[in-house]
């Protein structure tokens, strides 16, 4: 990691207790097993974070399919658009404090955080909210056999498949967990991420962010947990 002075909310977010992020809030867990964060540019211990244990993922669980058939439901697509634009705003507005603390995690330089970690992210959010007013089905007209000349329309319309969960790895934490949480919440999806445990602390942070960007409880859930961490989908 290049040196860097590290903002104070860097200083005082490392010094919280972590561990999941369900239903729009911090969540304890009910694990006792925590895993080290390290720095591998230093290997020096930046914090720890809790494992998840069945109860907590069965809470994400139960929190991402009440949002899917409640809340998120009765967002409309516009809203949706809206809420993710929000969150890109946010990204960028906290762009150095989400880059401090992908360096810390990943070892990758501060210049690659800055560009692709938090730029990049942002960018793809906005691409994703475009989308939101943009999807929709067909219509055909079948050939279906007459027996007084009428005429039959058929149409396709997609729906949300219900509560998405995706598993981000170490490389690239942030801009490869936005496009699971995007493409999920631009098609009404809610979402569960399960973030590598080598960098999971700005999967935090971005849920955070999201809730305040006007994301409603549970549509967007963070699981901790080791490689063999189960997770869970509706």
């Amino acid at each position: 990691m290049n040196e860097i002075q590290l903002l104070p909310q860097v200083r005082d977010f490392l010094q919280q207790n972590h561990a999941h992020f369900i239903d729009g809030q911090y969540y304890t867990g009910h694990s006792d097993t925590s895993i080290p964060v390290i720095n591998p540019a230093n290997e020096e211990v930046v914090t720890e974070i809790a494992s998840a244990s069945i109860t907590d993922i069965e809470a994400a669980v139960f929190s991402a399919r009440s949002a899917f058939k409640g809340s998120w439901a009765k967002t409309s697509p516009y809203q949706r658009g809206v809420v993710l634009n929000r969150l890109a705003d946010l990204i960028e507005a906290n762009g150095e404090e989400l880059a401090q603390l992908e360096t810390l995690c990943s070892g990758k330089t501060i210049h690659l955080s800055r560009l692709f970690e938090v730029s990049q992210s942002a960018i793809f959010l906005r691409y994703f909210a475009g989308w939101s007013t943009k999807i929709n089905g067909e219509t055909i007209s079948p050939s279906f056999p007459s027996m007084a000349d009428e005429k039959y329309t058929a149409f396709t319309r997609r729906e949300p498949v219900g509560v998405v969960a995706g598993i981000v790895p170490w490389n690239s934490s942030v801009m490869i967990g936005v496009w699971k949480i995007a493409a999920a919440l631009v098609t009404g999806c809610t979402i569960i991420i399960k973030p590598s445990e080598f960098t999971p602390l700005t999967m935090l942070r971005l849920a955070q962010l999201a809730v305040e960007a006007g994301l409603p409880p549970g549509a967007f859930n963070v699981l901790n947990g080791a490689g063999g961490s189960r997770c869970a989908t509706d």
